[in-house]
């Protein structure tokens, strides 16, 4: 954040990197160093948790939602279903589920400029985890 405070006021600024921030997609963007970075993070997860069930799941904001509309399976969440399969996590994708849910994307987010969810936003994903996450599917 302090690096894109401190970019914006800079006259080096430009559009360009403006439009990037504005249209970036963690699901259809990310770069390989990202994804190593947080398979690293997961397999010391695991291996602190002894043997616990560790799920993961991964949150869409209004800009992934609008590219899945056209572009369908992102990438993000086929490599982190198979790297979850390797190494014994499951992996719960909000992004398909929220797509169907509701159309009205935005509805979702407190504010358009980034991805928190609001109180409609938390109860659409906390029906999808209840629904799917076997802690709570076994009651």
């Amino acid at each position: 954040m302090i690096n894109f405070i401190t970019g914006k006021i800079s006259s080096n600024f430009s559009k360009k990197n403006e439009n990037k921030r504005l249209s970036y997609s963690g699901y259809y963007d990310f770069e390989d160093r990202q994804f190593d970075m947080m398979k690293y993070s997961l397999e010391k997860i695991v291996a602190e948790a002894e043997r616990k069930e560790i799920y993961v799941f991964t949150i869409p904001t209004h800009i992934d939602l609008k590219r899945y509309d056209s572009l369908k399976i992102p990438p993000l969440s086929q490599k982190l279903e198979s790297f979850s399969k390797e190494i014994g996590v499951t992996y719960l994708d909000l992004l398909p589920y929220m797509y169907k849910y509701n159309q009205q994307w935005k509805q979702y987010y407190s504010l358009p400029c980034d991805g928190h969810w609001n109180e409609y936003g938390n109860f659409v994903a906390s029906q999808y985890l209840l629904n799917n996450l076997p802690l709570y599917t076994h009651f």
